[in-house]
């Protein structure tokens, strides 16, 4: 075996404990051509976007550097859309939903959401669609636009904030817990109200959730 297969130490990050490159159990960890983007804290109250390309030099933090207020909290990493790296985080404005070129630049904000409520996203074609709490609703978006998607007409929302609200996807089709017009349970979309089908009625416990298999 070649002495670079080797495990090896790229970059030591200042913290607390030996879990700061992987703060609260956010998982932030995806390869896009030679270059991987992940989060780590650098101090205590900062949690921020790297990437790296497997050298020393090549390790370079990316949202302190272009202006991203200090006092910044990740939340979950999204997906991939476009270029951009979706996440939940923390800017002056408060929470909400940014998007990052990995070519360069600012993040961007598309949205106001409340991050503990984020939980996924899935991609189907040129949007990512997630669950997102925004003023009073939480309701299916998708990032073209960071357009609602309005399953549940209403300010109740498709999904409960005090339910994970996580998305399941197959062919074509997202499938997710939910409420609409046509009742409680399983649901299939294709990210469109009129193409959004109740498959099993269903009501669970709060504190029970439905987990991909």
């Amino acid at each position: 075996m070649l002495a670079e297969d080797q495990p090896y130490l790229v970059r030591e990050f200042p913290g607390n404990t030996v879990h700061d490159s992987m703060p609260y159990g956010r998982a932030f960890w995806t390869t896009i051509g030679d270059t991987t983007w992940f989060i780590a804290s650098v101090h205590t109250k900062s949690i921020e976007i790297f990437k790296t390309d497997g050298t020393t030099a090549g390790t370079v933090q990316v949202t302190h550097a272009t202006g991203v207020p200090e006092d910044r909290n990740l939340g979950p990493f999204l997906g991939v859309i476009n270029g951009k790296l979706v996440y939940g985080g923390i800017d002056a404005g408060g929470e909400g939903v940014f998007a990052l070129d990995v070519n360069g630049g600012h993040p961007v904000l598309l949205g106001r959401f409340v991050l503990r409520y984020l939980t996924n996203a899935v991609v189907r074609g040129p949007a990512l669609y997630f669950s997102g709490f925004s003023g009073n609703e939480h309701e299916l978006w998708r990032t073209e636009g960071t357009s609602k998607v309005d399953l549940m007409p209403g300010a109740q929302g498709a999904f409960e904030p005090s339910r994970d609200s996580s998305l399941f996807t197959l062919d074509q089709w997202i499938f997710f817990y939910g409420i609409t017009p046509q009742g409680t349970g399983l649901h299939r979309t294709d990210g469109t109200p009129a193409n959004t089908t109740l498959l099993l009625p269903l009501s669970l416990p709060r504190s029970s959730t439905i987990r991909e298999m």
